[in-house]
């Protein structure tokens, strides 16, 4: 089918649904009687990747599987003449061309998967030219080097060593100040009992609070006025 034909066609027709399933990379035949198709492995355990179907639908009615096994079978191609389909696949070792002879309108497969070796490391996405049969097709390589580099056994672990022992010290000075800070808040707390309001200092005696405070240092104690006070009683303590 030529393109204007097909435009023709796609401009008169509304679109319609030919698979359920999963189905990517459609391929139309030469005479634009099937599509093939690829399905991933979330199609179901043991369904092969690629399958054509035809055009004229109901969805997946007379759809026919291109393989019959699980290998990774991807990017269907037709070729011009519509005899072969090829497709990228890993079935013979790296990822390279091969194609099954088939009748475009049935679907019907006529022979085994053969090889079409391109001098590639890696091929996929084949294209084929209606007219001199050749191929066009991606590929990519990918390629690192080796460098040699020094290594002193013993210098090198002792590196590792002390590396290891400045992250320990380090670890260690970090607690032991988080720890002190938390020994400070605890010293600064005074056990008074809930009743009588009375503190117990370091040797277990007990002391009204105002005569435990009078009787600590100078610097750890400020004596003020609330502004409660200082209203209630401000002219007495103006007097003394």
């Amino acid at each position: 089918m030529e393109p204007k034909e097909l435009g023709n066609v796609l401009k008169k027709q509304a679109p319609r649904l030919l698979s359920k399933g999963d189905a990517v990379r459609p391929a139309w035949s030469p005479d634009g009687s099937r599509i093939a198709i690829g399905r991933n492995s979330r199609a179901g355990k043991g369904t092969p990747f690629l399958w054509t179907i035809p055009t004229a639908g109901p969805p997946d009615v007379g759809a026919v599987p291109v393989t019959s096994d699980q290998k990774r079978d991807f990017f269907p191609a037709w070729s011009g003449d519509g005899r072969f389909l090829y497709f990228s696949s890993t079935r013979g070792g790296p990822m390279n061309i091969w194609r099954v002879r088939l009748d475009s309108k049935s679907g019907k497969v006529l022979g085994a998967p053969e090889p079409v070796t391109v001098p590639a490391l890696d091929a996929e996405s084949p294209n084929l030219s209606r007219g001199d049969g050749r191929i066009a097709y991606e590929s990519q390589s990918i390629r690192s080097t080796l460098r040699r580099l020094g290594f002193d056994a013993r210098r090198d672990i002792r590196i590792a060593v002390l590396g290891f022992f400045a992250v320990l010290v380090d670890r260690v000075a970090i607690q032991a100040a988080a720890l002190n800070k938390r020994v400070k808040v605890l010293e600064g707390m005074l056990p008074v009992c809930a009743v009588c309001k009375r503190v117990r200092d370091e040797r277990e005696t007990w002391h009204p609070l105002e005569q435990y405070l009078l009787s600590q240092p100078k610097e750890q104690i400020r004596h003020e006025v609330c502004p409660d006070c200082a209203a209630k009683f401000g002219q007495m303590l103006d007097r003394r």
